[in-house]
């Protein structure tokens, strides 16, 4: 099968090889929309490009493009049912010569109606004070988050710089770079967070959350982040997400690609579902135990960065699963919670069946 044909994205991205996306949001949550600009960093792969073509979607408001720093011509084609709007762009005379580095600038804004995006009311939100929004890209949504070549087959690296409400967090799936730097901007204060993810990855994998959410270290390189009113409880849960870290490096003799491992719980109402974007591996609140630790950490984003070189997938799934039950089989030594702050909302005969888990 040839992997540059991607029957579900309406981008050229076999002419191109996609090296580094640096990308500028501004969130809204008045409007519910993210405002910004995201820069594609690309290598002409065949000879005389006209045009580099990515996937948008209806919507999307694409407002201008630049090429290497020059004002560039661009057409929306029309609407696909399913896969959205493409976004031609075309490549000045002589820039699209095989071996030509690009910088590709495209200054955009999505709609409340974005696929990716979910706008969460306070009402829904466990503290009833702030609103709360996260992405979900997987599978073909991240062309109504930022026009991109939204398919498995692209994959770069990337950096984002997220302007946000003072009261409110950002979170990637990417390494945060420094502490956030505080801004005022039309007599409104700001806060800038900065992130950076150098192992490749395709479009799915793009994942934002932004709300007033706190974060409890758990390990070394693992952090659990939830609402306030119950975060301590998720990190209760997960207390033993490093372990999970430590198995899989020791099940497969490779370090731990992504560097850091965050775990983030969605709203209490989103129980159901999870999501495994690398560094930022979503899921619902309680209890959900490990699942996606085990699945995210040996089969899940760890596979498609290249951790497990050389190790069959079935493979990896079955260090998967060992590694769950290992981790597992022995009490774990944990803070204490009360039911009530826990709140389980699993019958005592169902927690009793999961092993190695006592019953509360």
């Amino acid at each position: 099968m040839d992997c540059r044909i991607d029957k579900s994205s309406l981008s050229n991205h076999a002419s191109f090889v996609y090296k580094h996306l640096n990308l500028s949001l501004s969130v809204d949550f008045e409007r519910h929309v993210l405002e910004g600009v995201a820069t594609w960093t690309v290598d002409v792969a065949e000879h005389r490009v006209a045009e580099l073509v990515l996937d948008t979607s209806s919507e999307l408001e694409v407002r201008s493009v630049t090429v290497c720093g020059a004002p560039a011509p661009h057409t929306m084609r029309p609407a696909h049912a399913a896969f959205g709007v493409a976004c031609a762009i075309t490549l000045p005379e002589g820039l699209g010569e095989q071996g030509r580095a690009l910088e590709v600038a495209v200054t955009y804004a999505t709609s409340p109606k974005s696929s990716a995006l979910q706008w969460l009311p306070p009402a829904q939100t466990a503290g009833k004070e702030r609103p709360f929004m996260f992405s979900q890209c997987q599978a073909i949504h991240a062309r109504s988050m930022l026009p991109c070549p939204d398919g498995p087959a692209a994959k770069f690296t990337y950096d984002a710089t997220v302007r946000v409400p003072e009261w409110a967090t950002a979170l990637m799936s990417a390494v945060a770079v420094g502490s956030p730097v505080a801004s005022v901007v039309g007599g409104v204060p700001l806060r800038t967070f900065t992130f950076e993810q150098t192992c490749p990855l395709s479009s799915y994998l793009l994942a934002l959350a932004v709300g007033d959410v706190r974060g409890i270290n758990v390990g070394s390189r693992t952090t659990v982040w939830a609402e306030p009113s119950v975060v301590e409880a998720a990190a209760w849960e997960f207390a033993e997400a490093e372990r999970f870290v430590a198995k899989a490096e020791e099940l497969t003799q490779t370090p731990y690609a992504w560097g850091r491992c965050a775990l983030r719980s969605r709203p209490s109402h989103l129980r159901a579902g999870r999501a495994e974007p690398p560094i930022s591996l979503e899921t619902s609140q309680l209890p959900l135990h490990s699942v996606p630790l085990h699945r995210s950490l040996f089969t899940g984003p760890s596979v498609l960065g290249a951790l497990f070189t050389g190790t069959t997938s079935s493979a990896c799934r079955r260090a998967s699963r060992t590694a769950a039950w290992r981790t597992r089989a022995s009490p774990l030594r944990r803070p204490r919670c009360s039911r009530a702050t826990a709140r389980w909302p699993m019958s005592s005969a169902t927690r009793s069946r999961i092993p190695g888990r006592a019953t509360w």
